[in-house]
């Protein structure tokens, strides 16, 4: 996305905000696009929408090592979670109607998280035995937890070069931390795939910029730039032919 609007002399500023805070940033005209969201989410915000998807989610489940649990169905999932089992979810995110639904009737079963990084909160409490399960994307959930290792490697080895030896072991026992919970991670099955996602455009911007996403996405794919790029981070195009 930025490389498409760099070439037309655009510029793009990414910050990383929870969902609720973009989209009051959104509706404050203080941003002006919102990536990763539903139709859904775009309708009841008043956004306009991206005519091309940039991405089409799966709904994955993700326990620690010695979890015997694996989804096989919603229903055996209810089952489970009876048992006085906490799924790990993020506030504001939509997770399909039956999930909706469900964490709207019986909150008790999951713990919400929010803040900055609310996924690394996640996983830390899964880490933790705080929680069971963690509900979000395969590749969304590998890549934060391998990009906290290396977060968490660098912290290390400044802090082995600069800071007391009480703060560097500090450091190092949380790079030993991360690099567990990559070991103890244990994909446990997926619900299957949702419908695309899109990036929501604040509604005073021209339509301009959606149709240059929109034929600098077509321009990628076409020229074989897309899957170079997703091959990058083991995903397939999420276009059906």
């Amino acid at each position: 996305m930025r490389d498409i609007f760099h070439q037309n002399n655009i510029s793009l500023k990414f910050e990383t905000l929870p969902l609720a805070r973009a989209m009051q940033f959104v509706a404050n005209n203080q941003t002006d696009m919102v990536l990763g969201l539903t139709e859904e989410q775009i309708i009841e915000h008043k956004l306009s929408k991206s005519q091309l998807s940039v991405g089409r989610p799966t709904l994955d489940f993700f326990v620690i090592n010695g979890n015997p649990w694996r989804y096989t169905s919603n229903t055996e999932l209810i089952k489970h979670l009876a048992d006085d089992k906490k799924i790990g979810i993020i506030k504001g995110y939509s997770y399909g109607e039956f999930f909706n639904n469900l964490i709207e009737s019986r909150p008790k079963y999951f713990y919400v998280s929010h803040g900055n990084t609310p996924l690394d909160t996640n996983l830390n409490l899964l880490n933790a035995g705080r929680i069971d399960i963690i509900i979000d994307n395969k590749y969304t959930v590998l890549f934060s937890a391998q990009s906290s290792v290396q977060s968490s490697a660098q912290s290390s080895a400044q802090s082995s070069a600069q800071s007391s030896a009480q703060s560097s072991a500090q450091s190092s026992a949380q790079s030993s931390a991360q690099s567990e919970l990559i070991k103890n991670l244990v994909h446990a099955g997926t619900e299957g795939e949702g419908g695309g996602i899109y990036v929501g455009f604040a509604p005073h911007l021209s339509t301009d910029y959606i149709n240059m996403l929109d034929q600098g996405i077509i321009e990628y794919r076409k020229s074989g730039r897309l899957k170079v790029l997703l091959n990058k981070y083991g995903i397939t195009d999420w276009k059906k032919d």
